[in-house]
């Protein structure tokens, strides 16, 4: 029933959250939490938790439809979490967020780059080979500003899992496969070899090389199996997160 999502609401302790129905009409609970750039919406149905709430994403310049889809999937891995809404909204403001926005900035600086690539002599070296990597941008809100303790223990990103795979000799990059988000056909995987992981301002497209926004990365496996999954909090790479314990234990076994 919906009095178990107004408790999950009221639970939040977030100066940006508004509840917009509260029952007090229906069964339906509504709330909205609102940014600098956008909003999030989110519809709980009148059978909650048994069928899973709305996500109505709103940001003029941030991808909607890959934010929807990446809150849907992480929502079906937190259903069985007491704290399924705290969570998900830490992983929308402390990541999901802040790497849209890192994309539509990239993106930006790539097209400014090649505009003005077009407008140079053939012998002056165009500008986007010097581009720096542009730092995530700090948010003007105050109310992200909010510091928060998280119920959760921290979690090694995306980032640190491929360095690792990379450049740790007791890792074969051959035995991993990436899970990633592919905004029009939704979850997709490729073997990590198939990735190009410069930072995505230097990825040269036009050689077929292969990338994907760190935010839209969901899981890595290793000989077949999910050993760091973003949504559940899982890192058999490092132990970070939910997990004690790493595939280089002598008597790990892979569940």
């Amino acid at each position: 029933m919906s009095a178990i999502a107004l408790e999950e609401v009221f639970q939040q302790n977030r100066v940006n959250l508004t509840i917009v129905n509260d029952m007090s009409e229906n069964e339906k609970v509504s709330v909205v939490f609102n940014y600098n750039d956008g909003k999030l919406a989110i519809d709980f149905p009148e059978n909650y938790p048994e069928e899973a709430p709305i996500f109505s994403p709103c940001f003029e310049k941030l991808d909607d439809h890959v934010m929807s889809f990446i809150l849907e999937t992480s929502w079906e891995r937190f259903q069985s979490d007491t704290f399924r809404l705290d969570r998900l909204m830490d992983e929308f403001e402390l990541s999901l967020l802040p790497e849209l926005r890192q994309e539509q900035i990239a993106s930006e600086a790539i097209r400014s780059a090649k505009d003005q690539a077009a407008l140079t002599p053939e012998h002056t070296p165009p500008p986007y080979e010097n581009t720096k990597i542009i730092s995530k941008p700090k948010s003007s809100n105050k109310t992200e500003k909010k510091t928060k303790i998280s119920k959760n223990p921290k979690l090694k990103t995306a980032e640190d899992v491929i360095r690792r795979i990379q450049w740790d000799e007791k890792m074969d990059s051959r035995e991993f496969v990436v899970g990633y988000v592919d905004r029009f056909v939704g979850l997709q995987e490729k073997t990590f070899d198939d990735f190009s992981f410069k930072n995505f301002v230097d990825v040269d497209f036009e050689k077929q090389e292969f990338s994907v926004p760190q935010h839209r990365i969901q899981y890595f496996k290793w000989k077949g199996s999910v050993v760091w999954d973003k949504t559940v909090r899982m890192d058999y790479i490092f132990g970070s997160g939910n997990s004690k314990r790493t595939i280089f234990d002598n008597d790990f076994k892979l569940e």
